[in-house]
């Protein structure tokens, strides 16, 4: 096992481009979404802004309002919004916090392009203007980011730690195409003695404490939610506080009636990307990724190598999973474990992100890395508790940290960054010290 210490790296310019889909097609295109009363125009709230489900030619935008009537606009960055090419009205729809809830399909969007966007209210008052990129053509070299395990301590509504807010800032400086928040957004009050459980409008309320301080990325670089054990996605309302806050890719599974979002696969560029479920539990089978769950995921990795064989090319395949399958010698959390393993080494995945455990680890099997990522500001763990039963040879580091991955089509460059401070009590910046980095290659 080795420990690490940071390097200083260079400090990097903020730089927050935000983001955001309807559903109309082509160039500049508008939105008007409303449902009723008109508010003046210094009192509308808009809240919760998350991208998500980009693709090469569409995306869609998540958002809140307590307003019922908001213009959305895109097109091409390059473009103005001085001639929209069109309006739609569509109502919201009110949720258990008192706000309403808009899920914006975008469509006619060019592929490897930077989409911008404005949400204005109704005297025309700009409320946000930012922008965002679609999925990129295979051949096309990015950056995505995975974060993990920011949620506090407590069973209240409370904002993330400030680490998590900085590492957020941080983040947003690296200008990612798209990033993944491997799971724990929050922590939800289900079956804890000596406390009721939440109701969906506590939970909502909650998730809302997670933009407050997360919605400058969210709303410019799409977010990939992958559902973590203090989701609650057993709980009613647990599970459908999650699919709300977010638009994700549905699988067209066995399962898919119950967990349509909570694991899904898309492609990005050369790579092919894979979210599993460690806490979806089927009927019969908890604590494991169940039957019907497996039975996609192989459906899913054969498709995909039949695919690549028949075009010859290679894609990269990326795991992302909120329990991790290795990170230390103790009993594993997810009981099929060793059967996972067997399909990714087999189907030769190249990376599994992993979250849950408050630290960084990195653990390397049968040519598949584990990369443990969970230092999102939720209780950190430092030595000598952190990485105490690792396995030989594991890398560790005990801090706050995230994960950047610079991906090209036959290099791939894995980044581990440290937050500045480890837990709330530090103010200040994170100035981005590299923690780890490992790099993979294919031929060609």
């Amino acid at each position: 096992m080795t420990f690490l210490s940071p390097v200083r790296s260079s400090p990097v310019k903020l730089i927050l481009i935000v983001v955001a889909y309807t559903m109309i097609p082509v160039s500049l295109v508008a939105a008007v979404l409303l449902a009723g009363r008109q508010e003046p125009p210094d009192s509308v709230r808009l809240a919760n802004l998350a991208v998500g489900k980009v693709g090469l030619d569409s995306a869609t935008l998540v958002f809140k309002s307590d307003a019922n009537l908001l213009t959305v606009e895109f097109g091409p960055a390059s473009g103005d919004f001085s001639e929209p090419a069109g309006l739609k009205r569509i109502s919201g729809t009110l949720g258990a916090d008192g706000l309403f809830r808009y899920e914006v399909r975008l469509d006619g969007l060019s592929p490897s392009s930077s989409i911008r966007y404005r949400i204005t209210d109704n005297a025309g008052s700009v409320i946000v203007e930012n922008s965002f990129r679609t999925a990129r053509n295979p051949g096309e070299s990015y950056s995505y980011g995975v974060i993990s395990d920011g949620h506090g301590a407590s069973l209240t509504v409370e904002p993330p730690p400030a680490v998590f807010g900085r590492m957020m800032e941080q983040m947003a400086a690296e200008d990612l195409d798209l990033a993944f928040h491997a799971g724990d957004f929050t922590i939800i009050c289900r079956g804890r003695p000596g406390y009721p459980d939440d109701t969906l409008g506590q939970i909502e309320d909650k998730y809302n404490a997670f933009f407050e301080v997360g919605m400058e990325f969210t709303a410019s670089t799409p977010l990939y939610a992958v559902a973590g054990n203090h989701e609650e996605i057993g709980y009613k309302p647990g599970k459908t506080a999650f699919e709300q806050q977010f638009a994700m890719p549905e699988n067209q599974g066995p399962d898919s009636v119950k967990f349509a979002e909570e694991y899904y696969s898309f492609d990005n560029g050369d790579t092919h990307f894979i979210v599993l479920c460690s806490d979806c539990w089927e009927d019969g089978y908890k604590k494991q990724v169940g039957p019907k769950q497996m039975e996609w995921l192989e459906d899913d990795l054969q498709r995909v190598d039949s695919e690549d064989r028949s075009a010859g090319r290679q894609r990269w395949k990326v795991v992302v999973i909120h329990k991790p399958l290795f990170r230390n010698n103790l009993v594993p959390e997810i009981d099929n474990r060793d059967r996972l393993h067997e399909l990714f080494a087999s189907y030769g995945i190249d990376v599994v992100f992993q979250g849950h455990a408050h630290y960084y680890s990195r653990h390397y099997r049968d040519g598949v890395y584990y990369v443990t990522s969970g230092g999102g500001g939720g209780n950190t763990l430092f030595p000598p508790d952190c990485g105490s039963e690792a396995y030989p040879g594991d890398v560790t580091a005990c801090t706050s940290q995230f994960i950047k991955v610079d991906q090209a089509p036959r290099l791939m460059t894995v980044s581990s960054i440290q937050c500045d401070g480890g837990m709330e009590t530090v103010q200040g910046k994170c100035e981005g010290a590299l923690l780890d980095s490992f790099t993979l290659t294919k031929s060609g």
